[in-house]
């Protein structure tokens, strides 16, 4: 597949995106050195189920809604979807808690109807690691009064293209290994950690044979101990922005060396630097 290739179902249209984004039920609350989330206090978070016949299926990446009809991941995440067929593989979970147990309540499952890879998306390297799942229709239909979901379902708000948030701290979700080689968590996990900025990130990377380009950047502890790991990507790292403090996705789960490694830091795309493309897109698949 080209790296600028759409790939799509046959599927109805939508509405326009929301205008209400970034909202959450904040409870004190306090992934590798990270605690469990609070239950339904992510609306927008999304699992990245593959789907096999005969096997069944497990959770291969996070995202975010971004839109009533649409999902933020990672470019590396939806990279093997070459045609309409592989699809049928990829299931877009919502509602999620605590995987593979309906004791947490109920979630919605969507098969999307098309995929779309940023175009300077580089799978050697990682640069431009971004990717949008649509769906079949505008989700925030479903709210916690009409559809059994513990919660409304909403998107968090997308930065502006000149968004900076160095020096901030940024909450990452996911359902990744709890630590390097180990077990990937059952529960939403949640951590902390704060934003590099690139002069810093660059040299932490210097010795990669790729480093970190301007479309990413670094967050994490100077001595390791908290980070995303594997089965994290394409989750959101997220900040609050703007006069009215609104959740902001500012960046993606992408690569890093090992997780949580001391002089290491985890490498998130960048989202204000794919926002006219991401616009684009949301405009192309309304």
């Amino acid at each position: 597949m080209t790296k600028s290739e759409v790939v799509e179902a046959s599927g109805p249209g939508g509405p326009p995106p929301p205008a209400r984004c970034g909202v959450t039920s904040d409870q004190p609350t306090r992934i590798v050195g990270g605690a469990p989330a609070a239950p339904d206090r992510w609306p927008w978070m999304a699992a990245l189920l593959v789907r096999v016949p005969w096997y069944g299926s497990w959770v291969n990446c996070g995202g975010a809604l971004i839109s009533g009809r649409h999902v933020l991941t990672a470019a590396h995440c939806l990279y093997s979807i070459t045609r309409p067929s592989s699809l049928r593989s990829l299931v877009v979970r919502l509602g999620e808690y605590r995987l593979y147990t309906a004791a947490d309540g109920p979630h919605l499952d969507l098969t999307p109807v098309s995929i779309t890879i940023h175009p300077a998306y580089e799978h050697y390297s990682q640069r431009f690691d971004f990717g949008i799942v649509t769906l079949p229709y505008d989700v925030t239909v479903h709210t916690a009064a009409n559809s059994g979901l513990a919660e409304d379902l909403l998107p968090i708000c997308l930065p502006t293209a000149d968004g900076e948030f160095v020096g901030q701290n940024g909450t990452i979700l996911g359902w990744g290994n709890l630590y390097e080689s180990g077990y990937q968590s059952s529960i939403l996990h949640e951590v902390t950690v704060p934003i590099w900025n690139q002069t810093a990130c660059q040299h932490a990377y210097r010795e990669d044979s790729w480093g970190v380009g301007p479309d990413a950047f670094c967050a994490g502890l100077p001595h390791g101990g908290k980070d995303s790991c594997q089965g994290d990507s394409g989750g959101p790292l997220m900040v609050r922005a703007g006069p009215d403090q609104l959740w902001t996705v500012a960046g993606l789960v992408s690569w890093g060396e090992g997780c949580a490694r001391p002089e290491f830091p985890g490498v998130y795309s960048n989202v204000a630097a794919a926002r006219d493309w991401i616009d684009s897109v949301l405009e192309h698949h309304e």
